[in-house]
């Protein structure tokens, strides 16, 4: 997630307050906070996934005993990801 997602996700969630120089800034809402947490969760989710990716690639679909160690491993921080956002 970059500066523009988290920009995004204020304008959408966010309650907006004029500046004095004209600009229009955004404050997060409980709810804003909740939606990038929600995205970063994600994130991290889909990188491990990748990982998992890569090394079943790398194996060439033919994994040894490490290589299953290190994807429960990946899918274990998965669990626990996703299960901070459903708390």
């Amino acid at each position: 997630m970059n500066r523009d997602d988290i920009i995004n996700l204020a304008r959408q969630h966010g309650k907006p307050v004029q500046e004095q120089n004209a600009e229009v800034e955004y404050l997060f809402t409980l709810e804003g906070v909740n939606a990038l947490l929600a995205a970063e969760r994600e994130a991290c989710v889909k990188a491990c996934q990748s990982v998992i990716e890569e090394i079943r690639e790398t194996a060439d679909n033919v994994l040894s005993h490490e290589d299953y160690r290190s994807i429960q491993a990946v899918q274990d921080c998965i669990t626990v990801i996703r299960a901070r956002g459903q708390s």
